[in-house]
């Protein structure tokens, strides 16, 4: 009795170990370099999954609380239009772009412009996305500061 009960203990014991302690290392978060400068996006960070005019886009939104340089980054966003999960790769171009807000005194926005940037889908399944981008973006304000630099931009979010 005492060898079949040291058996079911270590039959519970792998499964335990196999269904219930594997590490998740989901982030839900959007994260980038501006300019040199780290933020992360902590603030309603989602994606979004629509229909535009018959095809399927895809917005990844983030919100920033604080930042270390003053700017306060209102938020970012990603669009993929048209978005296909079979696409790897897509370039900045008219329906691909990253747009940001950006507050400092005033509002300033910004967006890319075809060529001047790329966002890569790494992982794809049917709870999250995860990838990364880079960019130089422009100022839309006439009286803004230039273009922007975006590096080390990574994403993981939960898809909804």
């Amino acid at each position: 009795m005492k060898f079949k009960m040291n058996k079911i203990v270590i039959l519970a014991l792998v499964i335990l170990s196999i269904t219930g302690c594997q590490k998740d290392d989901f982030e839900n978060l959007i994260s980038f370099k501006m300019d040199g400068v780290q933020y992360i996006c902590n603030s309603n960070v989602i994606s979004n999954e629509s229909n535009n005019w018959g095809h399927p886009i895809l917005d990844l939104y983030g919100e920033i609380d604080f930042n270390p340089d003053g700017i306060h980054v209102e938020y970012i966003q990603i669009t993929l239009d048209p978005f296909d999960e079979n696409i790897s790769e897509y370039p900045m171009n008219n329906g691909n772009r990253i747009y940001m807000y950006l507050q400092k005194g005033g509002g300033t926005a910004y967006l890319t412009h075809p060529g001047n940037g790329i966002v890569i889908i790494e992982e794809i399944t049917g709870a999250h996305i995860k990838g990364t981008f880079e960019c130089v973006a422009s100022t839309l304000d006439p009286a803004g500061s230039g273009n922007i630099m975006i590096t080390e931009g990574k994403f993981n979010l939960k898809r909804e």
